[in-house]
């Protein structure tokens, strides 16, 4: 995954993401593209993806979230926002070109609803969140006995892990 910021702050990140996919030879298939908002979570040891749009074929589709949504606008500074909208299946890879497209609304036209593709941003932060729970348990019980100390460096290496997993997931599968 690429991650290129139109704005970070702490707590809160707005961009564009870019998955390349490959086949097992090393053979370039495609790109997923999308505008993402994200924000931490109370943690703020993950991430919840708010708002995804994906562009295809010049045409931009709402994967997930209002379609009122600004992006580049920070999200306390947002108007009201309608209800969050998302969709209910695995992304499709298509080779993709990049076209000249409006600041921060995507292609002139506005946003096209896609309620049968799932956004894939979204699937592996929501992955992540799930694995790392569970790595979170197993590292707690290890770190009792060095008390304490092993704690941070087993989940931050977990943490890599579940990511990495969960991207080749969307990638590959």
């Amino acid at each position: 995954m690429i991650f290129i910021p139109a704005y970070s702050v702490p707590g809160e990140w707005q961009g564009t993401v870019i998955i390349n996919k490959f086949d097992p030879s090393g053979a370039y298939l495609g790109q997923y593209v999308a505008d993402v908002a994200m924000v931490s979570d109370p943690t703020e040891t993950l991430w919840d993806v708010q708002f995804e749009v994906s562009y295809e074929d010049g045409a931009a589709y709402l994967e997930y979230g209002s379609p009122t949504f600004e992006l580049g606008t920070p999200r306390d500074l947002q108007g009201p926002l309608e209800p969050a909208i998302s969709s209910v299946r695995k992304p499709q890879f298509q080779k993709a070109s990049f076209t000249t497209q409006a600041p921060f609304g995507g292609p002139p036209g506005g946003l096209t609803l896609r309620a049968w593709r799932s956004p894939s941003v979204r699937w592996v932060m929501k992955c992540t969140t799930v694995g790392t729970g569970g790595a979170a348990v197993r590292c707690g019980i290890g770190s009792l006995f060095t008390g304490g100390a092993a704690f941070a460096p087993c989940m931050g290496a977990t943490v890599g892990g579940v990511f990495t997993v969960c991207t080749l997931t969307a990638i590959f599968g």
